[in-house]
């Protein structure tokens, strides 16, 4: 079963190798054509073939070579076997050419291509020693010059092979190098990625601790403002004698008194829960209930009627919540708490107002 899995793997269309051709797949459609004119022409011109057939044969050679080139070069995908066959077709054609006119070794290169586009790894290596002796033929003047030149044909066939071998090599290469670039690449845009994740979130959480510390301020300014005004009002209220004339000092201790109120209500406006940061309130009143309710083990329920608006009481309200779940948690051995709030906002030029109602079952 594995065997046959393998198979059927090795059998699946994969994608040309154009990543090892530095050219556009238009001009490679076309360059072989004029390559086998250009042959054809250079041995009309060395009258190499002064027969009528031989020309016949050579033209007829070079058209369906064309017409093997063009039937797989467009294709996107070729499985191993169409692969074998395009370049034995191709290959034989070339040889067959090459026996008429040496000259066809200028179309010849394009065999080193098509293996290039066509094959990897060994079956490569194989490929191009199986083009070598036609091109080392081609270069000592054609099949029928080998007996009479044995050594050159061999040396020229060594130095074929060893050159597209070389230059296959480096292509290899280069392809690997290419590919540690791209997931080199690929690993430096994720770091960037994680980097900008990590500078949101720390922007995120300074945002957070600077609202804290901002709190904090506040909560220290209602304690020294407020504090000092208390200590000052009861000095005054200390300060008076029995049977003395007191309006004075009642006027400032009522003065501080104001002062003190204004300043812990300015304080405490701005010190706002961060429940409603974000969320309307009937979320926020939800999330306060259920969160009550896990910590004291007590079924609660919200309902909110209407349709509540935003309005400057949601603050207070939410407080009164608060505030009424605490009283049911410390002075009621309550089992259910349902919190019914109806609301009805109107708004005017100067007031909002916001009922609710609260039960205990």
């Amino acid at each position: 079963m594995c065997d046959s899995t393998v198979a059927e793997t090795r059998n699946e269309p994969r994608a040309l190798n154009w990543h090892m051709i530095d050219a556009e797949p238009v001009m490679l459609t076309w360059v072989p054509g004029v390559l086998l004119v250009a042959s054809f022409g250079v041995s009309l011109m060395a009258g190499l073939s002064s027969s009528g057939s031989a020309l016949i044969a050579m033209a007829v050679l070079s058209v369906a070579a064309f017409g093997v080139h063009l039937s797989w070069i467009r294709a996107r995908t070729l499985a191993v076997g169409p692969r074998i066959l395009v370049f034995a077709a191709q290959l034989g054609l070339t040889a067959a050419l090459v026996w008429f006119s040496p000259f066809y070794g200028i179309y010849g290169f394009i065999a080193y291509i098509t293996a290039m586009l066509l094959f990897d790894g060994a079956a490569l290596v194989v490929a191009f020693c199986a083009i070598a002796p036609i091109q080392a033929a081609s270069q000592i003047g054609g099949f029928k010059q080998i007996p009479s030149a044995p050594g050159a044909f061999v040396a020229l066939l060594v130095v074929n092979a060893a050159i597209v071998i070389v230059v296959q090599w480096l292509g290899t290469r280069r392809a690997r190098e290419m590919n540690e670039r791209e997931i080199a690449l690929r690993k430096l845009e994720e770091a960037q990625q994680r980097n900008a994740e990590l500078h949101d979130q720390l922007l995120e959480r300074a945002r957070e601790q600077g609202v804290l510390e901002e709190r904090a301020r506040l909560s220290r300014e209602i304690h020294d403002t407020v504090a000092q005004d208390l200590v000052a009002i009861v000095s005054q209220l200390e300060a008076i004698e029995p049977g003395d004339v007191a309006a004075e000092r009642v006027e400032t201790a009522k003065r501080l008194a104001r002062s003190g109120l204004g300043e812990a209500r300015r304080a405490v406006d701005a010190l706002k829960s961060p429940m409603l940061d974000g969320q309307p309130l009937s979320v926020a009143l939800a999330d306060v209930v259920h969160a009550w309710s896990t910590v004291n083990a007590i079924s609660a329920d919200v309902q909110i009627e209407g349709h509540p608006v935003s309005t400057e009481d949601d603050q207070n309200l939410l407080r009164i919540c608060q505030e009424a779940l605490s009283n049911v948690s410390r002075h009621a051995a309550a089992k259910m708490f349902q919190w019914g709030c109806p609301m009805s906002t109107r708004a005017s030029s100067s007031t909002f107002e916001t009922t609710a109602q609260a039960s205990i079952r």
